[in-house]
């Protein structure tokens, strides 16, 4: 019997050891994430401030103006519209709740976008974490923090930005599903997925 109660002992001990350390992972992971977001909203924000005389900047073109152009009148009470889409809705109507909130203000929208991109990075550093590791995860993370093509397309007044943040998005709600098969997680899943497809027509 006391040799059973010292297993037992050994046993609890060994579960508590490794709870913390679990624990000390995703605390650790979180740090990580956080300082990799810090890196990415740095680098974006020191580009947003070196374009904001260039002419794209405040007068949209091409895309974005037919995306300003629509969220205007989103903004001004067409929520509806009398035509089919000719083009996925979703940041259109993203642009339309912002001009509501904050008037027809671009810088506002330029800051909105940065925060996206930036958040892309460390939501790719989680998913890349449970795949391959931390390594692995932080390469990934860094990478697309400092990548000089997302940080010009993050000061663009487009999708892309606003898709790239719901894949790894939804990237990652796969990845928590697969480890822990919840109907909230794989709920969550189906709604990033269908934002995404509204966001990118050839998501699916």
């Amino acid at each position: 019997q006391g040799v059973g109660a010292k297993s037992e002992v050994e046993v609890s001990s060994a579960d508590r050891v490794e709870s913390g350390g679990q624990a000390h992972l995703v605390h650790r992971d979180w740090w990580v994430a956080g300082w990799i977001f810090v890196v990415a909203l740095t680098l974006r924000l020191i580009y947003l401030a070196q374009i904001v005389d260039v002419p794209f900047y405040q007068i949209p073109i091409m895309d974005a103006q037919a995306y300003d152009a629509w969220a205007q009148r989103i903004a001004a009470g067409d929520w509806v519209g009398s035509e089919a889409f000719y083009q996925a809705p979703a940041y259109p109507y993203l642009l339309a709740v912002l001009y509501r909130a904050f008037g027809h203000d671009l810088n506002v929208i330029h800051a909105v976008m940065m925060g996206f991109g930036a958040l892309a990075c460390p939501v790719l550093y989680f998913a890349t974490r449970i795949l391959f590791g931390r390594s692995s995860g932080l390469i990934a993370g860094l990478l697309l923090a400092v990548y000089p093509p997302a940080i010009f397309f993050d000061g663009l007044i487009g999708k892309q930005t606003l898709g790239l943040l719901l894949m790894t998005l939804f990237l990652l709600s796969l990845l928590r599903f697969q480890q822990r098969p919840r109907a909230r997680i794989v709920f969550g899943a189906g709604v990033l997925l269908g934002f995404l497809a509204l966001t990118r027509e050839h998501a699916l």
